[in-house]
């Protein structure tokens, strides 16, 4: 299994440095790494994600990219799109790092341009190894059904299944469904019998709604209410509420 490496640098010299330390690189683990694209522009980025749906990608991203967007920007739609993307800031901009942390992107290092160059090409080093090391770990805990993937309006989706609360049909369009998470909702075309075979973690509550019974807080399987979150509640109908007692009580 190797895993891609993107790079993403406007500065032409300092893109060929970095394709340089990490081909070496390479060169002594050729069977885990594959640079699959360099380049300047951010949105090029994108496109070949949304085009290859990469996954387990390890990112060298510089924030000030002298584009639309910057590398923060770029990180955040990696991560939609990889959800266990490894990203790595190189820049001489540390003063950003902060932001990084506010906006979620959790970055696996953050690399000076200006600090000594065998320094430099050591940190590099480093940090490929470590992205080995931590897709590797959560590789062994996941498998394909802990990883929800949707498309919608030319962007994929990978969430994790921990995040999951429920799915069911959009009250508005009967053709999409709606993905409720801890953080949000999405709304993508799909059918929802599909979603019900393809992810064994999700259980049928009533005839228009599938949920992740590990997200539910509290059920009252008098009144058959699954509580979701304050405010955020489904019911379970009687002929699925033995199944669902049994999951939740073992």
């Amino acid at each position: 299994m190797s895993y891609p490496i993107i790079i993403c640098e406007d500065n032409f010299v300092q893109l060929q440095r970095m394709g340089s330390i990490i081909d070496n690189y390479i060169q002594f683990h050729n069977e885990f790494f594959n640079v699959v694209l360099k380049s300047d522009n951010p949105n090029e980025i994108t496109e070949y994600l949304e085009k290859y749906s990469i996954q387990n990608g390890i990112y060298f991203l510089d924030i000030d990219l002298h584009k639309s967007i910057n590398g923060i920007d770029l990180a955040e739609k990696i991560r939609t799109i990889d959800v266990l993307a490894k990203i790595v800031f190189v820049t001489t901009h540390d003063e950003m790092a902060p932001q990084t942390f506010q906006r979620k992107v959790e970055a696996i290092g953050f690399v000076a341009k200006d600090q000594d160059p065998d320094d430099f090409r050591k940190e590099i080093q480093d940090i490929l190894a470590l992205s080995q090391k931590r897709i590797d770990e959560v590789k062994v805990i996941k498998n394909q059904d802990d990883i929800v993937s949707f498309h919608y309006d030319n962007m994929a989706y990978n969430v994790e299944s921990s995040e999951i609360l429920f799915i069911e049909p959009s009250p508005i369009n009967s053709h999409k469904l709606e993905l409720y998470t801890k953080s949000g909702k999405f709304e993508f075309y799909g059918k929802l019998k599909e979603f019900e075979n393809k992810y064994s973690f999700l259980v049928r509550a009533n005839r228009s709604c599938l949920v992740n019974p590990k997200s539910i807080k509290q059920v009252d399987f008098n009144t058959r209410e699954m509580v979701f979150d304050e405010g955020l509640s489904r019911y379970v109908t009687p002929l699925k509420k033995k199944k669902l007692k049994d999951i939740m009580t073992n």
